[in-house]
Formats: structure tokens, C-alpha cells, sequence
């Protein structure tokens, strides 16, 4: 009950406040009138089995897996061009059983709670959507999608560490929460419809905080058959500390193809040689392109029979890191994930039926530890420099180590279907970068399905206002 109490208290705080926020905006000596407000909601249910999976020694034999979210909040309009949206979401679940294969951990068998934000950001138009030329400022904290068909895999640029680069992904949330300043200017030319979005983000949910992002994603729609997009993350470029960033900790310095520390002569004095020492660095520029093609409207009479996403063949290509550091990051091809997907016809019967394939090489730990918690020698900063390798072991075959061929490949199946204007069901299947929960509510530090044979189901019903 404590527990509870806590989230219930947390929340209404968090409510309170967001409310308040609207309010003083649109107080009289503002200048400014509230022409609609919209208050949003939904709840979910989520449940579903690893069929198999694999975390640090700990087999998942049809693990079951589930929880519950509720979520509010508003979208006010304070003028013609002004936008205020905020909102947030609770989650009630149960840790995964980390403890051991053969008896839970205390903590997965009680319930778990967690509340957080979902969204706070005000957005400033500059004309009308439908206009030549539309622009638009936004300044918050915001989701954001780049790849619109993209249903589990990709978003490259945004959903991964870099240095190493690890991958990330949400069951039914293609997309990343951003924070920062975003400007959009949309060309409607005809045919033709050009967007660009220029960001400076700074980073909030991983190491290091504090850091400064410039990003740039464009995007251009041929006839809505053609959709060609690319962009470029300077990640952690502009840093508030130059420790974090780039730690000058030993357990970090470059290190050559035998492993030894890479030190080369910075001068000669009276017979003293003075060393420097290069470091591995979070910085790093991620370019991303990708391309959609939507054969419908050449279709004519039988395209218009399709569901609005059916037909639909896209693809999606990253590098997280264009540079190469001698031992842990000499291969560029080992930080290339490529993506495609195919929206299988229903004829409208579901709303979308999609599959997804990702081939990514990278043959380092999927661990996030060393960019997690402070480690080092010092142990005083966060390291980009993998984390310990993933301890295989199955207890179902035997009581030692086994060795396993772990998988370049994944994949996922995703349909959706909505039963009424308020309702939906979404099913999943997948092998792809699910990492399962801990008990303070943050996903694991590996993922756990990395073998040929690892897969799970996730399934949802959700409702919303």
C-alpha cells in the first residue's frame, strides 16, 4: 500500500503541476485565450511469453511477461499558432526473475509501480499546414518519428548508444522521447512535399547527461509513391563536461589490436619523455538514410480496395559511429544496421499486417552496463567501452556453459486490428532487442534474445479517449 500511495501521490503532484502550468499561461495578463483544450487518455493491458531467451546465465523457458499502463493528459490551444501538450504514464508489472532459473527473485514476485512523463513541450506555427511554405518551433520534451513504417525495428539515429553502438526498441513505440528545441519547414511543391526538422537535443536518458546533440532529418515524398528520407546525428558534440564525454579514466585509454594501451611520444626534454594517452569518446555522427515505396496510387481501382498501409516495401540503413578506434571499434561494417519491411495486403480486414528483418554484425556485448553505472578505475564516470561479454549458459541441457552461435539477424511479425473507434488489439512476434524489466522499472542491461532459436510474443488491448 506504501507503494502505491507513493505513485498515486507522485502522479496527482505531476498532474497538478502540468495543470498549473496551462493555467498561468493563460492568464488574463497573458494576452492569451484558451481556444480548446483536449484532454487525452488510455489504459492498456499487456501479456505475452519468451518462448526462449537468454540474459547473463539465466535461461527464459516460456517466461510470462505482462503489465498494465494508464496514461493522461491535455493538448491546449492557446492561439492560432500556439500549442501546449504535456502528459503522463503509469506502468504496474513484475520484474523479471533474475535471480535464478530454478526460484524468482523476491522482487518478481511482487508488483512493481512506475510513473514518468511522457511528454511537456509548447510548439509555434507559422502558417497553415496545407500553406507553400509551413514552419513550426518546438521546445520540450517530445516524441519523435522519422520512419513512419516502421513498426519494431529501426530508427537508427536516435534509439542507440554509440561507442558501443547498441541498439534499442519498445514493443508498439517505433519512435524516441527527445529533449530540446526542434524547427520544421515543410515545402508543398504539387507532387512534391519536402520536410526538414533541425534539432539541438540534450542528452537525457543515457550517459552522458548534459551533452549536446545537433541533429538534421530531411525527408522528401514523391507523389506518395516515392518517400525518400536521410539525416545526421552529431551526438554528444557540444559537452558541459569533457570527462564524461571523453573519460580520461585508464580503463578507457585506445588500446592497440594486441589490447595494450596506445601511448605515443608528446615530448622530449632533458632526457623526460612525456607520454600522451587518446581515449575512447561518446561522440560520434550517425548518419541515417531510408526509402518507401507505395505502389497503391498506381494501382487505380484495386489500390483504393487496399488498407492504407498494405503494399508498402521500406528500408532503413545507419552507421553509429562513422569513426574507427583500434581494438574494440577498427570494422565500420560492425556498426551498419540495415532494416526492411513489407506491409502484407488484408484488404482492410486488419489494420496493418507487417514484417520486419535487421541484419547488424556487431560482434561486441549487448550489455549496457559500462554506460549505466559508474565504473573505472575511479569509478567515478560512465565508459564507451563495451561491458562484460554475455555468460551463456542453459541449466535445461546441462549444468556447464554451452557454447552458442549467437544470431547477426532479427526479425518481427506485427498486426493491428481496431475493434471500435476506441479500442485496438496489437499482436506481435518477434526476435529483436527486448531487454526484460528490472525491478526500479529500467529495462535490463542485455538483451535477451541473441540466439537462433530466442523469440517472443507480446499482445495488447488498449483503449483511449
Amino acid at each position: 500500500m506504501g507503494r502505491k500511495r507513493k505513485v498515486s501521490v507522485f502522479a496527482a503532484a505531476v498532474c497538478g503541476i502540468l495543470l498549473g502550468i496551462v493555467e498561468l499561461t493563460i492568464a488574463d495578463d497573458t494576452g492569451l485565450s484558451v481556444k480548446n483544450i483536449q484532454f487525452t487518455g488510455f489504459g492498456s493491458y499487456e501479456f505475452g511469453q519468451v518462448e526462449q531467451g537468454n540474459y547473463n546465465g539465466i535461461y527464459f523457458d516460456h517466461y510470462w511477461d505482462h503489465q498494465v499502463y494508464a496514461g493522461s493528459g491535455f493538448i491546449a490551444n492557446l492561439s492560432e499558432n500556439m500549442k501546449l501538450v504535456a502528459g503522463i504514464e503509469g506502468k504496474m508489472w513484475n520484474a523479471a526473475p533474475f535471480a535464478n532459473v530454478g526460484a524468482p527473485s523476491r522482487q518478481s514476485t511482487e508488483q512493481q509501480f512506475s510513473v514518468w512523463v511522457t511528454e511537456a513541450d509548447g510548439t509555434y506555427s507559422f502558417g497553415d499546414t496545407t500553406d507553400k511554405v509551413f514552419a513550426k518551433l518546438t521546445a520540450g520534451y517530445f516524441p519523435y518519428k522519422y520512419n513512419p513504417e516502421s513498426r519494431n525495428l529501426g530508427e537508427y539515429m536516435f534509439r542507440s548508444f554509440t561507442y558501443p553502438g547498441l541498439l534499442m526498441n519498445s514493443f508498439d513505440f517505433p519512435a524516441a522521447d527527445l529533449l530540446g528545441a526542434k524547427a520544421s519547414i515543410k515545402l508543398n511543391l504539387d507532387q512534391i512535399q519536402i520536410s526538414n526538422d533541425f534539432m539541438l537535443l540534450e542528452q537525457a536518458a543515457t550517459w552522458p547527461y548534459g551533452a549536446f546533440s545537433l541533429a538534421y532529418v530531411g525527408d522528401c515524398n514523391f507523389a506518395k509513391v516515392i518517400d525518400f528520407g536521410a539525416g545526421v546525428d552529431f551526438a554528444n558534440y557540444i559537452s558541459v563536461n569533457s570527462n564524461n564525454t571523453t573519460p580520461t579514466d585508464p580503463a578507457n585509454a585506445i588500446r592497440d589490436d594486441s589490447g595494450n594501451v596506445i601511448q605515443t611520444i608528446q615530448s622530449i626534454k632533458g632526457g623526460d619523455t612525456t607520454f600522451d594517452t587518446s581515449y575512447y569518446t561518446f561522440k560520434a555522427i550517425k548518419p541515417m538514410a531510408r526509402l518507401t515505396f507505395d505502389p497503391k496510387p498506381l494501382l487505380g481501382d484495386f489500390g483504393r480496395m487496399l488498407g492504407s498501409e498494405d503494399l508498402k516495401l521500406y528500408g532503413e540503413g545507419a552507421i553509429i559511429g562513422t569513426e574507427n578506434y583500434s581494438y574494440y571499434y577498427d570494422n565500420i561494417s560492425q556498426r551498419m544496421p540495415v532494416m526492411f519491411g513489407f506491409y502484407l495486403p488484408t484488404f482492410k480486414i486488419l489494420d496493418m499486417l507487417n514484417i520486419e528483418f535487421e541484419h547488424y554484425s556487431n560482434p561486441l556485448s549487448t550489455g549496457t552496463y559500462n554506460q549505466s553505472y559508474l565504473v573505472g578505475s575511479s569509478a567515478a564516470t560512465c565508459l564507451p567501452v563495451p561491458g562484460p561479454q554475455l555468460v551463456t549458459f542453459n541449466p535445461l541441457n546441462s549444468a556447464s556453459a554451452e557454447a552458442f552461435s549467437t544470431t547477426t539477424w532479427k526479425w518481427s511479425v506485427y498486426l493491428k486490428k481496431t475493434i471500435t473507434p476506441n479500442v485496438a488489439i496489437t499482436i506481435q512476434c518477434a526476435r529483436d532487442h527486448s531487454r526484460p524489466n528490472y525491478s526500479d522499472g529500467y529495462p535490463g542491461f542485455y538483451e535477451m534474445l541473441i540466439f537462433p532459436n530466442d523469440w517472443m510474443w507480446t499482445a495488447k488491448i488498449s483503449a483511449n479517449l
